[in-house]
């Protein structure tokens, strides 16, 4: 069942790539680099303990397999992150760096960035830093910090027995079978300049306040582009999506949603992880 998932995301999901502004010597390199790694997953990483792998040229150093190739996928595959900049430096804030797949995406996309990465969990932290090591990456930083409207330590839920867990949060909700630590936060607003070209937010539910913090503070009319997974109904009885929209569009903001797969039914107040990316007017 495996293989054949995989066989039908490869046909089925080729259409983000081969749509995509890439260069189509780019194109074919990612979907074989896909078709390498998954054909490795299915194979040799079944039965060897595989932590670290090779692609586009860069060194990726991770907790396990399958979630780097689900990374791969999301990031370089689908290329849900990708923008395009006029400047050759853009200044770039990873709001959810976990091990660094996105800011190796954003250094492949464009070589002489500025980039400021968050990732709250000690652990994952470690591995992002030595993935921006080992590929000599320059004018990034890299901060242990959670993100959210306050200073200090907050608490956050994490599964101890699965380190690197991408649904790691501060919302114990996120994460029912988690135990309970305590992290340093910082307002995002305090690391946004005068310019930043991209902002990308994957911070399993704390973006509500973060984002509202940057509204307060009306720093996010110095972003040009922002990339948020919203999840969506994450504390049933205190739905914020229409309210963080709002601030958004009294911000002059546009935006669109990301077209997720046809489905027949909803249940209500169903969780769900929505994608919506914000352009600055």
């Amino acid at each position: 069942m495996d293989i054949i998932h995989f066989l039908y995301t490869l046909f089925s999901d080729s259409i983000y790539i081969l749509k995509s502004n890439y260069k189509w010597v780019d194109k074919f390199l990612i979907i074989g680099t896909f078709i390498r790694i998954n054909f490795k997953r299915l194979t040799l990483a079944k039965i060897t303990n595989l932590k670290s792998e090779k692609i586009l040229g860069y060194k990726v150093f991770f907790f396990d397999y399958s979630s780097f190739c689900q990374l791969f996928y999301e990031i370089f595959f689908k290329n849900e992150y990708y923008f395009k900049s006029k400047d050759s430096e853009p200044i770039i804030l990873d709001a959810g760096s976990s091990i660094g797949m996105s800011v190796i995406f954003f250094k492949w996309l464009y070589p002489n960035s500025r980039i400021t990465a968050f990732e709250p969990d000690k652990e994952t932290f470690d591995i992002l830093s030595k993935n921006i090591v080992v590929n000599n990456f320059e004018k990034v930083q890299a901060h242990n910090l959670a993100l959210s409207d306050k200073e200090g330590e907050v608490d956050f839920y994490k599964d101890n027995k699965n380190p690197g867990m991408l649904s790691m949060s501060m919302f114990s909700k996120r994460l029912p079978t988690s135990e309970k630590s305590m992290v340093q936060s910082d307002l995002f607003s305090k690391y946004v300049g005068e310019k930043v070209d991209f902002v990308k937010m994957d911070i399993e539910g704390a973006e509500f306040e973060v984002l509202d913090d940057l509204c307060l503070t009306k720093k996010i009319k110095n972003i040009k582009e922002i990339i948020v997974e919203f999840h969506h109904n994450i504390d049933m009885n205190d739905p914020k999506l229409a309210k963080t929209l709002r601030k958004f569009e009294e911000s002059d903001f546009s935006y669109n949603f990301h077209r997720m797969g046809f489905r027949k039914n909803f249940d209500k107040c169903e969780f769900q992880n929505v994608i919506i990316r914000f352009f600055n007017k």
